[in-house]
């Protein structure tokens, strides 16, 4: 009877496996074979009920709230030229690398698939009210300029008018995509099922047959040492991860620490020369998470930094990072061919955090999560005296193509940290490779040593520069007069550079604190970015001291001896 009862299971186990796997097959031909592409220009192709795909530009997406953006399609043949798109069920952030592992065409455009609905009134006057804000807002700012076109000043004026505002309405769509959830993860998950459903199925066959020749209770004896003791070698083969996952404490209110004893692979990387975002998060699943596929998210360090000597003769380097709330990670580092390291990671780079939607530094998937931080990290230093700082720079996309091995700007900076003593060193590494950028933003390193010698390197033209200077926020110092007949910068270059002189660059860990708070943004209080830490390296001492979301009166020390604990 028993026997009957299993091969009945076996039967439905199996049967459900192969009519999940059918159902995932036909799904993936139709998504392959059902691709039209919508066109928001032409009146037969953008109607109401139809599903297709929209192909839009990264550039010409605008989030208004969660769930809802909306896309700016221009067609430049004729005068009605322009389209604003409602998109609904769709969260873009252009400094995600998320967005990167979004389906794309070959010339880097997202592919959404969706399906048309009737646009409200209070939807499209969400768009038009946006667009006619932000164009009475910038002809208030430009109007009296003469350094700017008639021409120029003349569309503003027309757009944040009246008239301006009858012609927005005509141009936004009456129609609204609505983002169908990715076919490809509904497919995934139901070849899931199916394989599971088999392997129960026939994990459930072997156990009846075999029990026609051996006793229930010495099947299952065996087959409990057999799960023992896969489950034993693979804690040993794991064990590494497995240590490294549990090591992450919580030192303060959003701030975490790490101790990274696995093999992150680094120089297996360097070799693969990973030059964009998607290949970097398919390197990482496929080597540190054995092809389970990871999401990131934000990655955009803002900021201050600057380099100073204490009276005592140690070298300091500070660093303000800039950015909204986030949750830290700071991550000590051995590898077993390289020096060992402190840095510091914004954790919502790979979604994790304490604000709602984002996955506990402390549960199961955030721990795993954690073996990925490395390639991660926006500051810090080496045992060796060497302290680096990636800071956000208001250029153009850093693609450098002279023929040497691709390096992206995070993968650098680890390696930095990971095979450089001193300035130098540094250089000479980072000249070896064509930079390529993060998020197709730009950036520039802050580089400083224990010899005192403190260096801003841009990428600029295809070029690399390299500058001495003691001080750098988020703006070019490398090329002279750079900026010379337009009004950039927000004060904190100049203030930074202002304290540094007052005290020759001689200052303790406390006074240079103070240089980083006089620089630094309370986002409990304003919009926008805020200094989510502010750190003094000690260089000779291997030693950071780190304030966060403002709370100066609240350092933290971070040593070897934080992590062993």
């Amino acid at each position: 009877m028993g026997r009957k009862v299993g091969l009945t299971l076996v039967i439905i186990l199996l049967v459900s496996g192969i009519i999940c796997g059918v159902t995932g097959l036909i799904l993936s031909i139709r998504s392959k074979s059902d691709a039209s592409v919508l066109d928001a220009f032409d009146p037969q192709s953008f109607t109401e009920g139809r599903s297709g795909i929209l192909i839009i530009e990264k550039d010409g997406i605008n989030q208004l709230e969660e769930d809802f953006c909306f896309y700016n399609a221009y067609r430049d043949d004729d005068n009605d030229g322009w389209r604003g798109v409602p998109i609904s069920g769709f969260n873009y952030d252009k400094h995600a690398a998320g967005v990167f592992l979004l389906p794309q065409t070959a010339d880097g455009n997202i592919r959404l698939r969706v399906k048309l609905r009737k646009a409200s009134q209070e939807t499209r006057e969400k768009i038009i009210n946006n667009i006619h804000d932000h164009y009475k807002d910038r002809w208030e700012k430009i109007k009296d300029r003469d350094d700017l076109s008639e021409e120029l000043k003349e569309t503003f004026k027309h757009i944040a008018s009246d008239e301006g505002r009858e012609e927005l309405d005509a141009g936004v769509s009456e129609y609204e995509c609505v983002v169908i959830s990715s076919e490809t993860a509904v497919i995934t998950k139901i070849v899931t099922v199916a394989i599971v459903l088999v392997a129960i199925g026939c994990i459930l066959l072997i156990f009846v047959l075999l029990s026609y020749k051996f006793s229930v209770k010495r099947i299952l004896a065996v087959a409990g040492i057999l799960i023992l003791t896969c489950m034993v070698s693979l804690a040993v083969i794991l064990r590494k991860k497995i240590q490294t996952a549990g090591s992450i404490n919580s030192c303060a209110d959003g701030v975490y620490t790490l101790n990274y004893v696995d093999d992150y692979k680094l120089d297996k990387l360097l070799d693969s020369e990973v030059s964009d975002e998607r290949e970097l998060m398919l390197w990482i699943s496929k080597n540190l998470f054995y092809g389970y596929p990871i999401q990131g998210d934000s990655f955009v360090p803002g900021c201050s930094a600057f380099a100073a000597v204490t009276p005592e003769g140690d070298h300091l380097m500070g660093r303000n990072t800039d950015y909204p709330e986030c949750d830290t990670m700071v991550i000590y580092t051995s590898p077993k061919d390289g020096y060992a390291s402190i840095s510091f990671v914004d954790l919502e780079v790979l979604n994790i955090g304490s604000l709602e939607g984002q996955i506990s530094p402390t549960s199961l998937e955030g721990r795993a999560y954690s073996l990925a931080l490395p390639y991660a990290i926006t500051d810090g230093m080496n045992e060796a005296g060497l302290g680096m700082s990636i800071l956000q720079l208001n250029e153009k996309a850093i693609h450098q193509d002279n023929g040497k091995p691709d390096i992206m700007m995070n993968v650098a900076a680890r390696a930095v940290l990971d095979k450089c003593k001193d300035v130098d060193e540094a250089v000479r590494f980072l000249k070896s490779y064509d930079m390529q950028t993060v998020f197709d933003g730009a950036f520039h390193f802050h580089i400083a040593d224990k010899s005192g010698r403190s260096v801003v390197i841009e990428w600029m033209d295809n070029e690399m520069i390299v500058t001495d200077s003691k001080a750098v926020t988020n703006y070019v110092v490398g090329i002279p007069d750079y900026y010379e007949n337009e009004d950039y910068g927000d004060g904190r270059y100049e203030k930074l550079m202002e304290e540094l002189d007052k005290c020759n660059s001689v200052a303790d860990t406390d006074q240079a604190m103070c240089f980083l708070s006089e620089v630094g943004h309370d986002n409990r209080v304003s919009d926008g970015n805020g200094t989510e830490w502010s750190c003094v390296y000690n260089l000779d001492r291997f030693e950071a001291t780190a304030c966060f979301d403002v709370k100066y009166d609240q350092p933290v020390t971070f040593n070897r001896q934080t992590f062993s604990k």
